[in-house]
């Protein structure tokens, strides 16, 4: 005997009250509401409740480049088309930059326009193996000290030699505020959090990005 394979329609008005306290539930407990688009490969990019409508409208695909980066993206009339630059309607040659550099987090709060040079500073420290565990900071052999450095506009700016590698990166982080403000990326993001202030919810919120998906 087949079996019957038989779905039930939510009305409408149910739906949009269990949405309502879902975004709720998610404000609260990330610091901003979000709704999930499925791509394919059980994966899903999440977006601000006003995106969701029109974005939900196509088929969105994972895709993942050689540098590990993920995206929701479609193809479009023989062109790829990238979820975060439709919901920004960025000028093409504009860089996207994801602020907790998750990119399948395409909420409005996570994204922003951004030059070549301050798409390039909010990057996370390489993943390739070097003397130092620390964002900005290398063994100087010579002097057999820590030293800390950080790249402006194309410039490197050396910053100090320390006993300690955390102070080194210390130093860095003091000057990636400086130089870097706000796409600078911290090897003690926890710092601001401490400290309070207007930073305290945004570390919060980008300590979270990751555990939604």
């Amino acid at each position: 005997m087949s079996k019957l394979n038989l779905q039930i329609p939510i009305p409408a008005f149910i739906e949009s009250i269990v949405v309502y306290f879902l975004l709720r539930y998610r404000k609260k407990h990330f610091g901003y509401a979000f709704r999930k688009i499925k791509l394919n490969k059980g994966k899903y990019a999440i977006v601000s409740p006003e995106d969701y409508a029109k974005l939900s409208e196509y088929d969105w695909q994972y895709v993942e480049n050689k540098s590990k980066n993920r995206y929701g993206a479609r193809i479009d009339d023989g062109k790829i088309i990238y979820m975060h630059r439709q919901i920004m309607n960025a000028p093409k040659g504009t860089p996207i930059d994801h602020k907790d550099h998750n990119g399948l987090n395409n909420t409005r709060e996570n994204l922003r326009l951004a030059t070549i040079s301050e798409n390039a500073r909010n990057c996370e420290k390489t993943k390739r193996p070097t003397s130092s565990k620390y964002k900005g900071v290398c063994w100087n052999k010579k002097s057999k000290k820590w030293q800390a450095h950080i790249h402006y506009n194309g410039i490197s700016i050396h910053l100090g030699l320390f006993d300690s590698e955390e102070d080194a990166a210390k130093a860095y982080d003091e000057a990636a505020k400086i130089y870097h403000g706000e796409f600078a990326v911290l090897n003690f993001p926890e710092v601001l959090v401490k400290a309070g202030g207007k930073n305290t919810l945004l570390r919060k919120i980008l300590g979270r990005c990751k555990l939604i998906l």
